[in-house]
């Protein structure tokens, strides 16, 4: 991971996500969880935030975690499934889900970027390997 004017920076090993005050999207090290999926976690004490790009018609499938969410949409749109109920979300929309909600996203024909907030931390996204 590269390092950025002073950041604290992670192990030095690319194991973690870098937990510094000062962070650039572009210098953590980007995951792939689901094909056309892509984010980038960067982490505080007791919250993370996930850049996520999302390639138009790309799925993430049904799934819950014990960790409240909270995705602000803002570009595209999302065919979003939370629990039993789907919508379409797009720009300037926020979903908010508590913990252990099964939920689901579809991307859409022009895809989407998002903002994911995640409290606490997932620590399965902190790790790279």
């Amino acid at each position: 991971m590269a390092s950025n004017g002073g950041n604290a920076g992670a192990s030095g090993d690319g194991d973690e996500v870098s937990r510094g005050p000062w962070q650039r999207w572009d210098a953590v090290a980007e995951r792939v969880p689901f094909p056309g999926v892509h984010f980038r976690p960067v982490a505080g004490e007791a919250a993370m935030a996930c850049r996520v790009w999302l390639e138009p018609g790309s799925v993430v499938m049904a799934h819950a975690h014990p960790h409240e969410q909270i995705s602000i949409v803002l570009e595209g749109e999302l065919e979003f499934t939370l629990g039993d109920e789907t919508r379409t979300v797009g720009a300037g929309e926020v979903v908010v889900i508590r913990g252990g909600t099964s939920h689901a996203v579809i991307a859409g024909p022009a895809g989407a970027s998002v903002i994911d907030v995640f409290s606490p931390p997932r620590q399965d996204y902190l790790s790279t390997t």
